[in-house]
């Protein structure tokens, strides 16, 4: 062996190491790297490939083995054996087998059908049990069954264990975080309501000045409509009046006639007439 081809053989057992003891398990990945033909049959695409959600809670998929998990119980269960697989069991991956209910790898992969609840006999067995049951492609399925595998088995089903708990985590924090945004635009909309009647408040006439405003003066006359007004023009009137009589000069009195002694108004001026001759004849 050359020392290239050690050095090759030495990396790519470090990288498979690598993938091994630090697997990532993302639960919004909908697959893992995926090989093989075409009609919906797929490889085992890898130790690293990540579980894979189902339209069912209780369900998880786990795509490096072809096998269910069930978070009720624990364990894992097989969609072509129709049973369960002891508590603490990882299946060995297999390469060559159809995903079931024909997802293709992407999205979320349907729960099982024709569930049966049992556990499976002789189940170490998987190849032969799965030839056995007639599968056209159980033919060509491989299962690795090396060291690394088994490492990766121990801890596959750990990780398969804790999913559930980092499910409810992660729930737990959608939750917390949908509360906190909805407690948020509560007090939002709060300050706005106070904001707004605020506002209202300030604009609204105020009571006590208005009924000051309208409260009559004692001092002036209430107007009681139009017969008060025609009063109040007649009085107006009437004192007018009264001003004009009081500028205007007193009348004199007229001049009273002299007493008729009898003689007639032409007797009298005659004799004024003599009297006045006989005066200047002196």
């Amino acid at each position: 062996m050359t020392r290239s081809s050690r050095w090759l053989r030495a990396a790519a057992a470090a990288v498979t190491t690598l993938l091994v003891t630090s697997c990532y398990y993302d639960p919004y990945y909908s697959g893992g790297s995926y090989s093989g033909g075409g009609g919906g049959y797929y490889g085992g695409g890898g130790l690293n490939a990540t579980f894979v959600y189902t339209s069912s809670d209780r369900w998880l998929y786990d795509p490096a083995v072809f096998c269910y998990y069930d978070r009720y119980r624990r364990c894992y269960y097989d969609p072509y054996l129709y049973g369960y697989y002891p508590v603490g069991y990882c299946p060995r991956p297999i390469y060559g087998a159809y995903h079931p209910g024909g997802w293709n790898g992407y999205g979320n992969c349907p729960p099982p059908v024709g569930f049966r609840d049992r556990y499976l006999p002789n189940y170490q067995n998987r190849i032969d049990q799965l030839k056995a049951s007639n599968y056209a492609w159980a033919q060509k399925v491989r299962e690795q069954n090396d060291a690394t595998a088994e490492a990766w088995r121990n801890q596959r089903f750990r990780a398969a264990s804790n999913f559930q708990y980092s499910k409810e985590a992660q729930q737990a924090r959608n939750q917390q975080m949908r509360d906190t945004q909805a407690e948020r635009q509560q007090n939002l909309r709060t300050q706005q309501q106070d904001w707004a009647d605020k506002v209202r408040a300030q604009r609204a006439p105020n009571p006590q000045i208005q009924q000051r405003q309208a409260r009559p003066d004692y001092n002036q006359p209430v107007d009681t409509g139009a017969a008060s007004r025609q009063a109040r023009m007649a009085e107006a009137q009437q004192q007018r009046a009264l001003q004009r009589q009081a500028q205007q000069p007193a009348p004199r009195p007229a001049p009273q006639p002299a007493p008729d002694n009898g003689g007639g108004g032409g007797g009298k001026w005659k004799e004024k007439m003599q009297e006045r001759k006989a005066a200047r004849g002196q």
